[in-house]
Formats: C-alpha cells, sequence, structure tokens
C-alpha cells in the first residue's frame, strides 16, 4: 500500500529565501589556497588565478551568496593586508591555525572576483577582536563608497572604480570566545553605528550563542545570550547562529551513528532553532528579526584531528544536508541565511581538490538537486510518515524516540511557475512508494524526478569521481497525482510543471 504526501499548492508558509542556501569559505587548510586560489600563473585551470572547477561548482548549484573570510580568520584579519599588489602585500602569522603563515594573496579583490563569477552576494565579517570600529567603517566605505575619499581613492587605485555594494555583513564570528557579553554588546554598537554612516542600507549580522551552550572561557553563565539580546534589542536585525553536529567516523560508522546523527537534524537541530527564536522573541517581541546559521554541516573526528581539517565526504552526509535544508525551509518567515561550513576540501564539503585533480561530493549533487527551492514560496504538506525508534542523545532532549523515515519539502516559483517537490527516505532497507495529490489551483501537465541513492559508507574519489550521482527517476503522472517510488537511502527531487509554467534559462 503506498504512502500518501498532499501538497496544497495555494497555502503558503512564506518565502525560501535563496541565501539558505549559502557557502562559507575560510583561510583554513586547502580551502583557500589550492582549493579556491590557485594564482595565475597556476596549469591549473582558472579565471584570474580562481580555479575553474570551484567557479563551475558554485555556479552550478546557483551559490547565491559567499560568507568570507571566517570564521576565526576573521578576528585576526586585517582587510587592507589583503589589497593592493599581490608582491607588496604581508604575510602574516596565522594566530588560530598553529603557526601556518598567510600570503594575503586572496583579499578582497579576489573574493569579489569569485562573487562576480559564481552570480553570489558577498558577506563579510569584520573583525571585532583586533581591528577597530574604524577599521570596519573604513572596509565598509573601500567597498561601498561612492564618493571621492582617501579610501574610495584606494580602491580605484587597486583597480576597481565602481563600488561593489555588499549588503550583509556581520558584526564579529562567535564573539563568546573572544568577549565577554557587555564587552561585544559595546563593540556591536559602536561597529554597526560607524558602519552604518556609510551605508545605511547594510544588512547587518549580529553574534549570538545557542541558549543551552556556555563555553570558556568568556560565556560560562546561564544569561550569556540574555545579556547580548537585551543590550542590543533596539538595533539588531539578524542573529548569528552557528550549527554543528557530529556522529562517528566519518567514513566506517557504525549502524547506531547513522540514525543518532540524521536525528540530531529534527531533534536536536530544531529544538536549538527555536530556542534561539524564543529568547528573542521574549526579550525583543519582534519576529521580523531573523536567523542566519551562517556556519553549518558536520564535523566528523577526521575533522578534528588534522589542521587541514579534511574527512570523508559521504551519501550519509549527502541525507544530513538534504534534511537540515528540509528543517531551514520549515522556517521561511524566521531564516533568512545559512552557510555551508565548508564549499571545498574542509570539513562538509562539495569539493574536493588535491593539485589539477577534483571530484565532487554527494554533498554537491543535494545542493543541484536543491537549487530549484531558492525563492520559491514554502508550501504546506500533510503526508503519513513512516517512523522508526531511535536511541540516541538526540531524541532524548526533545522526549521522542521516534523519527521520521521520510521528510518533505515543497515550494512553488512565483517567477516559472513550476513546483519542486524534495523527498528524503533514511531507511538504508526499505523503499516506500508516494502517491503525491496535488491540491489547489495548480493543474499539473509534466513531471519529472532525479534521486541520489547508495549505500550509506559510498562516496566519491579521485579514482572513482561519479561513484554518486544523482540520475533519473520514472515517475507516473495521472492528472493532478504523482506516483514516485523512493529507494533505500536516498534523496529525490520531483519537479512538477504547471498549466502556464515558463522554462527558466
Amino acid at each position: 500500500m503506498a504512502e500518501k504526501l498532499i501538497v496544497y499548492s495555494d497555502q503558503t508558509r512564506g518565502r525560501i529565501a535563496p541565501e539558505v542556501y549559502g557557502h562559507f569559505i575560510e583561510h583554513l587548510g586547502h580551502f583557500i589556497y589550492d582549493g579556491i586560489w590557485v594564482g595565475r600563473d597556476s596549469k591549473i585551470p582558472n579565471i584570474d588565478g580562481i580555479r575553474e572547477e570551484a567557479v563551475a561548482v558554485l555556479r552550478s548549484v546557483s551559490a547565491p551568496l559567499i560568507r568570507w573570510p571566517g570564521g576565526f580568520f576573521a578576528d585576526c584579519y586585517d582587510w587592507r593586508d589583503g589589497v593592493g599588489p599581490q608582491e607588496n602585500r604581508p604575510v602574516r602569522y596565522l594566530e588560530h591555525q598553529d603557526g601556518d603563515i598567510e600570503p594575503n594573496a586572496f583579499g578582497t579583490h579576489e573574493f569579489m572576483r569569485l562573487c562576480e563569477l559564481t552570480g553570489a552576494e558577498p558577506n563579510l565579517c569584520v573583525n571585532t577582536a583586533t581591528l577597530t570600529a574604524q577599521d570596519a567603517m573604513d572596509w565598509v566605505e573601500y567597498c561601498n563608497g561612492e564618493a571621492e575619499s582617501a579610501i574610495t581613492g584606494l580602491r580605484r587605485e587597486n583597480g576597481r572604480k565602481e563600488p561593489w555594494k555588499v549588503n550583509y555583513w556581520a558584526i564579529g564570528n562567535e564573539a563568546y570566545w573572544r568577549h565577554r557579553p557587555q564587552d561585544y554588546v559595546q563593540r556591536y554598537l559602536l561597529w554597526r553605528k560607524y558602519m552604518l554612516r556609510v551605508d545605511k542600507d547594510l544588512r547587518i549580522i549580529a553574534s549570538l550563542i545557542e541558549p543551552t551552550w556556555r563555553p570558556e572561557p568568556f560565556s560560562p553563565h546561564e544569561d550569556c545570550l540574555q545579556e547580548v539580546v537585551c543590550g542590543i534589542r533596539g538595533n539588531m536585525e539578524m542573529a548569528s547562529l552557528h550549527l554543528y553536529s557530529e556522529g562517528g567516523s566519518g567514513g566506517e560508522f557504525t549502524v547506531d551513528e547513522y540514525w543518532d546523527l540524521l536525528a540530531q537534524v529534527d531533534q536536536r537541530n530544531r529544538l536549538r532553532i527555536e530556542s534561539l527564536l524564543g529568547v528573542i522573541d521574549a526579550v525583543v517581541g519582534d519576529q521580523r528579526i531573523s536567523l542566519a546559521l551562517d556556519e553549518w554541516g558536520i564535523w566528523h573526528p577526521e575533522g578534528w584531528k588534522t589542521k587541514s581539517l579534511e574527512q570523508p565526504c559521504t551519501h550519509r552526509d549527502a541525507i544530513f544536508a538534504a534534511r537540515y535544508f528540509h528543517l531551514l525551509q520549515s522556517y521561511p518567515r524566521r531564516i533568512a541565511l545559512a552557510t555551508i561550513a565548508q564549499s571545498v576540501n574542509v570539513l562538509h564539503a562539495l569539493l574536493r581538490t588535491d593539485g589539477a585533480d577534483s571530484y565532487r561530493t554527494p554533498t554537491y549533487h543535494v545542493f543541484e538537486m536543491f537549487k530549484g527551492h531558492q525563492g520559491g514560496e514554502a508550501l504546506e504538506c500533510l503526508h503519513t510518515r513512516p517512523r522508526r525508534e531511535i536511541r540516541s542523545a538526540a531524541t532524548r532532549m526533545r522526549k521522542d524516540a521516534l523519527m521520521d523515515l521520510v521528510t518533505v519539502s515543497a515550494s512553488k516559483s512565483q517567477q516559472s511557475g513550476k513546483m519542486l517537490i524534495t523527498l528524503t527516505n533514511a531507511d538504508p532497507e526499505e523503499t516506500f512508494a508516494y502517491d503525491v495529490e496535488l491540491v489547489g489551483r495548480f493543474t499539473a501537465i509534466s513531471a519529472s524526478a532525479r534521486v541520489l541513492a547508495a549505500e550509506p559508507q559510498d562516496a566519491n574519489t579521485f579514482t572513482e569521481p561519479d561513484r554518486v550521482q544523482a540520475r533519473n527517476l520514472a515517475v507516473d503522472l495521472s492528472e493532478n497525482r504523482v506516483r514516485v517510488r523512493l529507494p533505500p537511502c536516498s534523496v529525490t527531487a520531483l519537479a512538477v510543471k504547471g498549466r502556464g509554467a515558463k522554462d527558466l534559462p
């Protein structure tokens, strides 16, 4: 007997911000150097020194936004080091990476060029630890200023006449590692005031912390989050939350570790999002404040053990990513931005490189399959839910040992009139057939699907770059009903074209 899914085409829950599918790039390991930046004289195919394959990957997933330069790197970074002729840029000690050096070959102009090549919005994170509010204001002026001044003159001297008009600016990164709550409040308010003097239209992101976490040295007490929110309550538009997960080895993991990692998405991580929103709403009383999950993804033990922070990227990670997007899209009116950590080589990567060689991980395919959700209206769905009892720390947090095996998210593009329905099946053994009924003023004229299915431990490699990849999946369309079969351990993207829908380029 088939399972049931009803998609209500006229009942929308809010627009899915394209920026939810954003990316985070930081000066860690082999991410920037050799991953993104290979240099203009490199034999590796590049565009102005930027690896062609990195550009191709970000373009193929329609990357809407890229966050840079950090991460911890942001709080030891002076933006002036990364502008001007390459031969004049200083080499610096990397405070956050045990004695490595930073050549500053990849700076503001190179980052903006990457954004231009990929069509992504830039998101800059300013230094609140070792620089001043004046330095932050000068960086805004360097990027966005139009008037004739010493700072804009420097930008023109360095080859950029027109301003880039960077909209997204984060004040500090994980400030609770650097500042006491009251100290960050003072910095945030001063930095924000100075930055807005240059450009009053900036979208500024505050650095917050999840309510249940109190890391040393500066934020061990219970009211850290409340202190910060109370201190900036009238001057906050977007709030940053970093939400990582971990669950056993990246390559060889047990059945229990498989289920625990996936359970974290809709159990532990949902609770953390709701808890932070609850504190903000209780203190500020304004539900227009949105979240920026500007670091999310999986930390496997392999990522902790090496300075390169590289780890296996298996099909399990791809299923996790798909279910994570379903979680984020269940809050379309509150989550305005999210950036995976990180896009190339480091942690939960989409692309792995080694010299001229590269391959795309299973997680890349999820981003590519889900890109049609960007900017769409999230639709109400109702579906039968095959469930499994999971005994883990993640399920104990919500006192619910049952986990949905199948998750669903649906959206409709106002621009094209097309509908995208994505589904995950976490069960490694069972296939689930779904009868999908489209209810409302939407007349389906065609339907197609692609599926990403493999064993949980399967991964792409330099020698087998296409071992895990999306393939076409047969579906049956009859009037406004579609039947689709979800293979074990799979992610499925069902695209439905309605009457009057447009074919977008």
